[in-house]
Parts: C-alpha cells; sequence; structure tokens
C-alpha cells in the first residue's frame, strides 16, 4: 500500500505544486516560505541538539503549546506546521524562543532535504497528522520519536480498520504513544499491537494566549457595552442556519450585538452578504473600524479569536450544527462565556461529554434548539453566571499532566539540553 501512495504522490507532484500556489494566492500559505513545503529553508541549523514537534494546525499547536513552554527553557526547539494560522499563534507566543518551519508534503526527496538540514535528535508527534513518507523516514533514521495525544475520529476508525497492517506498521515508527484520552486508547488498541499509553488531554495545558488591551478597549467602544453572542469558527452552510435561529433574539432584546469569525477568513465576504440579508446594520471589521450601533460585525482573524471570547457572553462554536466535528471549548471556558454548541462534536467528544456533565456547557441537539437556550441564559442571570463558573472551573482545574509527559519522555531528552 505504501509504494501505491508514494506512486500516487509523484503522479500528482504537478497538481500539488499548483494545488500550493492556489493556496499562496488565497492567503493560505505564505509566498516567501513556500519552499519550506519542499523541505529547502534559508534558516541555519543551530549547534545545539534539536527537538523537533510537529502539530499540523491551531488546534494541535494548542494542545502541545504547555508542553512547548515547559521544553523551551533547557531545550531548543524546531517547531513544523501545515498552517499559516498555527504559525502566527505561535509566533505570538513563542517569537524567537523557538525555531519556526513550515512542514514538509510527504514526498521522499523532500522529506530527506529537511532532515538531511535539521537532522533531529528527537521528534514529538502530535495528535492524528500521520504522513507515511516522513514517519517512516524518521524511524529508517533510527531518530527517537514519541507520539502525544493521539485522536481517533469516527470517521477515522471506520477507514483505518480495514487497513490495521498498515495503522501497526505507522505505529511502530514511534518509541512511544498516547492517547488523548481513553476512548482513544479503547480504539487505537483495536487497530495496532503498538503499546499505547494514557496520561491526559494535552488539551487542557493549552497556554492562554496575551490579549491586546487596546484592542480590547476599542471593540468595547464599539458594542457599547451590548450583550456579545459570538459565532465562532463557522463553516460554509453554517452561518444561515444560525442566523435563522438567532434573529428573533436580537429582535427581541436589542441590547445585543452579533459577531461572526468563520473558520476560514477567505469566506469573509460570503459571510458578510449572508449576515447583511438578515442584519442590515452589518459590517465587515477593517484595521480602522469604529462604527457603532452595529447589530452585526464579521472578523476575518482568528487569531484574534481570544480577544473576542473575553469580549463575548455566549459563545456559539461551529464546526457542529454541519458534520465537521466541533471546535475547541477550552478557549472560550477559559474566558467566561457561556458555551454551545450542536451535536457533531467527536472532534472533541471526551471534553465536550465531561462538560455536559458538570453542566459547563449546553449541548443542542439540533439547530433549532438555539434560540430555546440562548433565551434562557438571557432571561435568567442566574443560570448565565452558573454557565460561566461551570466552564471556567472545567477549564482551570489543576493537572500535573505536562509534568507526567515530561516524566514519561525523560530517558529521550537527556543529554538533550542546551547546557549539555
Amino acid at each position: 500500500m505504501f509504494k501505491i501512495y508514494r506512486y500516487c504522490i509523484y503522479l500528482l507532484l504537478p497538481l500539488i505544486k499548483l494545488n500550493l500556489y492556489i493556496r499562496i494566492k488565497n492567503n493560505k500559505e505564505e509566498k516567501d516560505r513556500v519552499q519550506e513545503r519542499f523541505g529547502i529553508t534559508k534558516v541555519k541549523r543551530p549547534d545545539n541538539k534539536l527537538i523537533w514537534i510537529h502539530s499540523a494546525s491551531v488546534g494541535e499547536f494548542n494542545s502541545i503549546s504547555g508542553l512547548i513552554n515547559k521544553l523551551e527553557k533547557n531545550y531548543k526547539i524546531l517547531l513544523t506546521t501545515s498552517t499559516v494560522t498555527a504559525f502566527k499563534y505561535a509566533h505570538k507566543m513563542f517569537g524567537d524562543k523557538i525555531i519556526h518551519q513550515y512542514a514538509p508534503i510527504d514526498h521522499n526527496p523532500w522529506i530527506k532535504k529537511f532532515l538531511d538540514h535539521w537532522s533531529p535528535n528527537f521528534v514529538i508527534w502530535v495528535e492524528s497528522d500521520l504522513w507515511p513518507n516522513t514517519l517512516l523516514a524518521i524511524s529508517k533514521r533510527n531518530i527517537k520519536s514519541v507520539l502525544l495525544n493521539l485522536r481517533i475520529s469516527p470517521k477515522s476508525y471506520s477507514r483505518w480498520i480495514y487497513f490495521k497492517k498498515y495503522f501497526t506498521i505507522l505505529t511502530e515508527c514511534f518509541d512511544k504513544i498516547f492517547a488523548q484520552s481513553t476512548k482513544d486508547l479503547n480504539l487505537v488498541k483495536k487497530l495496532t499491537t503498538k503499546e499505547v499509553g494514557f496520561i491526559g488531554n494535552l488539551k487542557l495545558t493549552s497556554i492562554p494566549i496575551k490579549l491586546d488591551i487596546d484592542k480590547l478597549k476599542l471593540l468595547r467602544e464599539i458594542s457599547l457595552n451590548k450583550k456579545i453572542i459570538l459565532i465562532a469558527s463557522s463553516h460554509k452552510n453554517e452561518e444561515a442556519l444560525m442566523l435563522e435561529k438567532i434573529y428573533g433574539i436580537i429582535k427581541k432584546y436589542k441590547n445585543i450585538m452579533l459577531i461572526i469569525i468563520p473558520r476560514h477568513p477567505n469566506r469573509i465576504d460570503e459571510v458578510f452578504h449572508i449576515a447583511k440579508k438578515i442584519f442590515p446594520q452589518t459590517f465587515i471589521k477593517t484595521n480602522n473600524f469604529n462604527k457603532q450601533n452595529v447589530d452585526c460585525l464579521i472578523v476575518s482573524s482568528l487569531g484574534e479569536m481570544p480577544i473576542y471570547y473575553e469580549l463575548s457572553d455566549i459563545v456559539i462554536l461551529g464546526g457542529s450544527f454541519i458534520n465537521k466535528g466541533g471546535h475547541n471549548p477550552l478557549e472560550p471556558a477559559k474566558r467566561n462565556c457561556c458555551i454551545l454548541t450542536g451535536n457533531s462534536i467527536y472532534n472533541w467528544k471526551n471534553i465536550y461529554e465531561e462538560m455536559s456533565e458538570q453542566s459547563a456547557c449546553i449541548l443542542c441537539n439540533k439547530a433549532t434548539d438555539l434560540s430555546e437556550e440562548i433565551n434562557k441564559i438571557l432571561d435568567d442571570s442566574k443560570i448565565e453566571f452558573e454557565l460561566k463558573r461551570m466552564a471556567m472551573n472545567y477549564a482551570n482545574k489543576k493537572q500535573n499532566i505536562i509534568d507526567d509527559v515530561v516524566n514519561n519522555i525523560y530517558p529521550y531528552l537527556k543529554g538533550l539540553e542546551t547546557n549539555a
């Protein structure tokens, strides 16, 4: 199967390159750094021993940010991501304390260039971004590696169950593997003979991004101290579904402002036109935006999401009213928000279930539940207060997950310190 996969990669190279340049046009790749996707870099490798950490996108980076924060003080870190947004998050948080590169595409010649140049001494892989050529190349070079916070969605499991032999080969590339939850652990054990452990969910250890207080102050002035309902990380066909249910609420209460931040910033014009049909006072947030009397504000920057969580009272998390698996509830929970989600939550199922059991979020079985649940919150300040309190309590649970992870991987870290 892997031979067929490699052959397909070779055949698809023209389309892969074309796709990269389309992504550049859509601001999903950085033009000046696109060569990094081919394993080519302008950055010199440091003389120190090097730990390579791969986290594909924002979600994976958030999972590993707490561990990076602990390790970067004593070890030299090379972080790779596959998305620009994840890089921006990492740069805001760590700046030049770590080295960042865009992950090379899973083509053997490009992987070879990357590994030849960076020559990592230890590799940490995060969650489920399992690229066969890359993992097999790391293993072939006898580089020690661990896979942290491994998760298997129902969709992935239904695919891998027919290719258990190949899943086992990929997992055997790692020296140690730790699952994200006990449910993931049980699913993974059905797919591989490799020993898999469980320490805890690293998503609970993510570091909050420092807020831009001036931007927050300006947004508070624009909102005129209205109650804020935020639709966060919404997807195509989802905004219209939600807005239809929210329209009556905003007309009823008057002192509410709606903010929408679509998951993909290139959809901002599309989302604007959808919202404008329902709310005439709809605007797109620009750098110099200072309008007041706003019913609905469309924002294109996922990188500023923490500011909008801080501003908001009620957060509706997207990707859950269509079949996308939902998005991270921990970030708004840490910002004192009431959290609502649809029932497509397989990416965060364990956390949502725990939060729901502790009355820390509201699971809506269908979009029509939105208006009923939001009305309850707005009509009763005690319900609002308790939802926010329970969400924050859940997100701020003190856990020793990072220390436990470090203790488990310490044999591989030993001797890699910058002062070693």
